[in-house]
């Protein structure tokens, strides 16, 4: 992610919080274990937009700075990035580039709750 970077005042004091947040969420979406999720990174960022590096075609952002986080987890050679900004929960950011040489794909997700972050749902 080129357009973001950390804040210089360092990680959120919730970051652990967000990246357990996340690991669930991934893990309830595959239907394994938390433990068989791997956390590759997590940080504090800083995105340019309020897309939280995870624009959608034909959607308008604000074009303003966004505190959050960039949360990187794998699931065997399967990588997946969250994203949130603003201190909200984390979201499957199903439009950010491969992390791993393999295939990767939120298309065989379980879906979310359609009143959840419809971002976060790969089958839209």
């Amino acid at each position: 992610m080129a357009a973001c970077h950390t804040p210089p005042d360092g990680p959120e004091a919730g970051l652990s919080r967000l990246v357990a947040q996340a690991v669930d969420d991934l893990a309830s979406r595959l239907r394994v274990p938390s433990g068989e999720v791997e956390v590759l990174e997590a940080r504090a960022v800083i995105w340019p937009d309020a897309s939280c590096g995870c624009p959608r075609p034909g959607m308008r952002f604000k074009q303003v700075p966004v505190d959050g986080a960039l949360i990187r987890l794998a699931v065997t050679d399967r990588g997946f990035e969250y994203h949130s900004g603003s201190g909200g929960r984390p979201f499957l950011c199903a439009s950010a580039p491969p992390l791993t040489g393999g295939p990767r794909g939120p298309f065989d997700l379980k879906p979310r709750d359609p009143a959840s972050d419809e971002r976060a749902d790969p089958s839209r």
